[in-house]
């Protein structure tokens, strides 16, 4: 009986895998278009890209520079125009040591509050005063707040400059402990994140970040201990990877994150998603179906959401808290997920999928483990 089992398992297992080799999925572009937005980056090596905001800013912006220095790591600042005029030697510097500088306007407006004339104003001094301290024009743009404002893709493909979203930050704009910050970002992250924190504080000179300059060393450690490399923006995009899924109307499952520690039934945890939906697309868009099923049993419980058109580059991530049912049995978990038309909820009308990974009924059975203690809280 046993051997029969193990059999079946094996034929399924087959059955799935050849579902799932039809052409091999591409890499994403290496290298984005002005105008164009980037999130995160998907890549098997482990890579994460940290940025910074609203600097240069004093002594902090030089604690953190400090730090990168000594552990040798590379990040991106995105800075003020007005503040690069206020700290000439800071802006220099971390030009000098090799991190990238990116334009974060001139003024920090917001972008939903002012008109188009003045938010390409805004964008255009910001990288006027970069280039005029040090010599490079900014490729890289991230606007003040995470708002885009209407019109922002069309004004940064004129002045060539690429978008930068972010994918996990921790919330240091509003002060928090050291241990909290660093919990923050240790505990979520993934491969292919853009990690935000801030040196700055908008336009206001001398800001106290003191807490995410003393978290940065830290930072740095525990995702080295992980296996973590740090680069900069552009070398994220030039190890970018495949994403997970492709589907036939153009949105693609970029990547998703859940914890990787055990956890109990009736407890909750968070999972990010990285979709990327088409601009274009027309009419209702889709609704993503997620199961976390036991592996080889029919238990399985669900993260169904709807998925958003591009807005602000601050809500591009779906951040979901899900529910481990009180009843859910202990063991290891995969994640079978697609996609399906508005108002077509059957099987068979699932959207079509491209997948490096095992295939059925137009869904996609990706590796990655959610592993659900006993009731009694400890490993059988």
């Amino acid at each position: 009986m046993t051997i029969k089992f193990e059999c079946l398992c094996f034929l399924c297992g087959l059955v799935l895998l050849l579902a799932g080799c039809s052409r091999p999925l591409e890499n994403l572009n290496r290298v984005s278009s002005p105008g164009e937005t980037v999130f995160f980056v998907p890549n098997a090596k482990k890579m994460v890209a940290l940025t910074f905001d609203d600097g240069p800013n004093g002594v902090f912006t030089a604690r953190i520079l400090d730090a990168l220095h000594e552990s040798r790591a590379p990040a991106s600042f995105f800075v003020l125009g007005s503040n690069a005029e206020r700290y000439p030697d800071l802006i220099k510097r971390i030009a000098a040591e090799g991190h990238l500088i990116g334009n974060h306007t001139f003024r920090h407006s917001r972008f939903d509050q002012v008109t188009k004339a003045e938010m390409e104003k805004d964008i255009a001094d910001g990288s006027i005063a970069i280039e005029a301290l040090t010599g490079m024009k900014p490729r890289w743009f991230r606007p003040p707040y995470g708002i885009n404002g209407e019109g922002l893709e069309e004004a940064c493909r004129r002045q060539g400059l690429v978008i930068a979203g972010w994918s996990l930050d921790a919330n240091d704009w509003n002060p928090h402990p050291v241990e909290e910050l660093v919990e923050a970002i240790v505990s979520q992250v993934t491969p292919g994140d853009i990690i935000l924190l801030h040196d700055g504080w908008e336009t206001r000179p001398d800001a106290d970040r003191h807490l995410t300059a003393a978290a940065v060393p830290v930072i740095i450690d525990k995702l080295r201990q992980a296996g973590f490399v740090l680069v900069t923006l552009p070398e994220l995009q030039r190890n970018t990877g495949v994403p997970l899924a492709v589907f036939e109307n153009g949105i693609r499952l970029l990547g998703l994150q859940i914890p990787g520690k055990p956890l109990s039934p009736g407890g909750e945890f968070g999972a990010r998603y990285f979709w990327d939906v088409p601009d274009n697309l027309p009419g209702t868009l889709p609704s993503a179906f997620v199961h976390f099923r036991k592996i080889r049993s029919k238990y399985f419980f669900q993260d169904d959401h709807d998925l958003n058109r591009r807005g602000d580059v601050r809500d591009l991530v779906v951040r979901r808290a899900v529910v481990v049912p009180s009843n859910a049995p202990a063991g290891k978990f995969e994640i079978m997920t697609g996609l399906f038309p508005p108002d077509a909820p059957e099987t068979k009308d699932r959207l079509k999928v491209r997948s490096d990974f095992p295939q059925a009924q137009r869904a996609v059975y990706l590796p990655q483990a959610l592993e659900i203690l006993p009731l009694s809280g400890k490993p059988d």
